[in-house]
């Protein structure tokens, strides 16, 4: 079981590249003493084994990146909006704050779709980093790295295989 100091955080997206970004987003957000665990997948099947296999403290979800298999098959939609079914989903499920972004040219359609539906939060790509931060930092306040430490998180910590990062 989880303990006090663990923070999960499942990347709903294919890119290697950007599930490091948020881990280092997370991390930079996070106090010191909390020990990261960021799993990324694009998959909607096992975004959601894993969140009931151990419990997540945030999704981030890609949402033009999520691919869909079993859970999603039978909704005739387009996979943007199962996307945003999915958002619903893990909302209802597992209550935990969802930040939600997407890359299409007319995301400002989707943003109040994506609050609605139970996004705690939507950035257009490209984002500004620092306000990713931030918003981490609200949504988890309790568990913020305080003021006086806001020293950059080492860029080790987030190498595959490495204590603080699994992807």
């Amino acid at each position: 079981m989880a303990t006090a100091e663990d923070f999960h955080v499942i990347v709903g997206d294919f890119n290697d590249a950007f599930v490091e970004i948020v881990a280092e987003s997370v991390a930079d957000a996070l106090d010191p003493r909390q020990r990261l665990r960021v799993h990324g997948t694009p998959e909607a099947d096992r975004i959601l084994a894993m969140a009931d296999e151990r419990p997540a403290d945030l999704f981030v979800l890609f949402l033009n990146n999520v691919t869909f298999g079993q859970w999603g098959r039978n909704l005739e939609a387009d996979s943007f909006i199962k996307a945003l079914m999915l958002v619903r989903h893990l909302k209802g499920v597992h209550q935990r704050p969802i930040i939600a972004t997407a890359a299409f040219p007319a995301e400002f359609l989707y943003e109040d779709i994506a609050i609605r539906v139970g996004a705690d939060r939507f950035f257009r790509m490209p984002f500004d980093m620092k306000a990713f931060t931030e918003t981490i930092r609200a949504l988890f306040p309790e568990r913020a790295r305080q003021a006086t430490d806001l020293r950059p998180a080492a860029l080790s910590a987030f190498r595959a295989g490495s204590r603080g990062f699994n992807a």
